[in-house]
């Protein structure tokens, strides 16, 4: 009497591979995280991303690795010219030049980004071309960077970043081109 019996054994068999973004977030909206099955590509989970809490302007950039918001933007009035900032996000400014009368967003003002009232985190602003702070690239400008690059002044953190364009510790002739190209007005 052997009596032979077939068993099926339900198994999974998926394999967890990667969260996958399948929807940026924007100031707005959520975004969606997706966590696919390695084998069979099967959607085993789904996320919300919070919106972000601040983007770019469409002159600006913003390093989150570097706490930097790199504009081109010069003689900027306000901070709305550089980031768009999400509902219930606030923010304070330390300006770059500040007098009585005077405050001026050049390269080196600290913008400081609040979550309902709880601070969240810093950046630097850097203007392109923008080494003293004034917010605009000139001859001032020019000048500093050829003082940087012949070795004559170490440069600040800021000040690479304004004539290169990325973190940086020096100032090479291609930035100091880079600068007088936009003192120029040609880049």
């Amino acid at each position: 009497d052997n009596v032979k019996r077939n068993y099926t054994q339900s198994t999974s068999c998926h394999k967890t591979g990667e969260w996958i973004t399948t929807k940026e977030p924007t100031t707005e909206e959520y975004g969606e995280l997706q966590l696919l099955c390695y084998r069979c590509s099967e959607i085993l989970e789904t996320k919300q991303i919070p919106p972000v809490l601040f983007t770019a302007t469409e002159n600006s950039v913003v390093d989150k690795e570097n706490s930097v918001v790199f504009s081109s933007a010069s003689a900027c009035e306000t901070i709305e010219e550089i980031i768009k900032l999400s509902d219930n996000t606030t923010y304070t400014v330390s300006p770059s030049i500040s007098s009585d009368k005077l405050q001026i967003l050049g390269t080196g003002s600290i913008i400081t980004i609040y979550k309902d009232g709880e601070k969240i985190s810093e950046h630097t602003i850097i203007i392109k071309g923008d080494l003293n702070g004034d917010s605009v690239c000139d001859v001032l400008d020019v000048a500093s960077a050829e003082l940087c690059r012949s070795n004559n002044k170490i440069p600040s953190a800021n000040e690479c970043y304004a004539a290169n364009g990325t973190a940086s510790e020096s100032i090479n002739i291609n930035a100091l081109q880079s600068v007088v190209n936009t003192a120029l007005n040609k880049g």
